[in-house]
């Protein structure tokens, strides 16, 4: 069995079960190519080399790029509905959509925190 070291998880060591990937946000926006390419594998779906030729990992990348994802009207315009409970029962909230996207950097956790 193997084991990693997660940073932030008190010290203790992890178990890896054979179906696990761990990536850091960092080193994808470092590397972003071969981090898509390395998710493609594991997922058991590698890009042909006729697909890297035609450009379809880049296309990917920017489909899933925080800028398209911020844009799309419905994440600027829908809302999610939420219940929250209570002593009285189920409170309904409403969250609009835009809530869940921040700036989309390395390090913007901090300002949320």
């Amino acid at each position: 069995m193997y084991y990693f070291p997660c940073s932030g998880v008190s010290g203790k060591r992890q178990p890896i079960p054979d179906q696990v990937v761990f990536m850091k946000y960092e080193d994808m926006k470092m590397d972003t190519m071969q981090h898509v390419k390395r998710l493609a594998e594991f997922m058991g779906h590698p890009f042909s080399l006729e697909e890297e030729r035609q450009g379809v990992v880049q296309e990917i990348i920017n489909l899933c790029s925080f800028q398209n994802l911020s844009n799309l009207e419905v994440n600027k315009s829908g809302a999610y509905h939420v219940h929250i409970a209570s002593q009285t029962g189920q409170t309904p909230l409403l969250v609009n959509n835009s809530a869940f996207f921040r700036r989309g950097g390395v390090g913007d956790s901090k300002n949320h925190i």
